[in-house]
């Protein structure tokens, strides 16, 4: 994907503030045309930093999405957003539902302890994308034990998102660590 990519780009959502899913350098590099016709979507927080930052640099419309509540984006499509269970409790979840379908991104969430709540503000889950291995550092390099461990964790949440969701189709897609 190239920045001229972004004159088709209707909507953009950020599920957190890391760099490798908000990165305010890449974001100047769109053209200012593209950024007037882009929608920002992002989770409330108390600091509101990331919607002024998006809303001052040339954003057409920048949206706070409230916690476990729809909203319309068209006729068509409706997106639920909801901050989660992680640790540090930035990290996002966002639901797109459409007439033909439901798209769960679970995105970095670890999303566990929240799951029959998920599923029930959801409904059914066509499709669902979830992080298969962890993004963050794990200890010193000779900590083997320790990553092992983590990642047998990483694991088995894979294993109970499936099994409480029930997704028709899995998309492990963050990270390759």
């Amino acid at each position: 994907m190239t920045f001229d990519d972004f004159k088709d780009i209707t909507h953009i959502w950020f599920s957190h503030e890391h760099p490798d899913h908000f990165l305010p350098d890449n974001l100047k590099k769109i053209s200012p045309e593209h950024r007037r016709a882009i929608e920002v979507l992002f989770q409330e927080t108390r600091d509101k930093k990331v919607i002024r930052y998006c809303g001052g640099i040339g954003f057409g419309k920048v949206t706070e999405l409230q916690p476990r509540t729809w909203i319309k984006l068209d006729d068509q499509l409706h997106v639920m957003n909801c901050p989660n269970d992680t640790n540090w409790l930035a990290d996002s979840w966002l639901c797109i539902r459409t007439p033909t379908g439901t798209f769960l991104n679970l995105n970095d969430c670890g999303a566990s302890t929240q799951l029959h709540a998920i599923k029930e503000l959801v409904g059914e889950v066509d499709v669902l994308a979830m992080q298969f291995s962890y993004a963050q550092w794990v200890n010193n390099h000779d900590a083997v034990q320790r990553r092992l461990d983590h990642e047998r964790d990483v694991l088995e949440t894979v294993k109970l998102q499936i099994e409480i969701l029930k997704p028709r189709y899995v998309i492990p897609f963050a990270s390759f660590s």
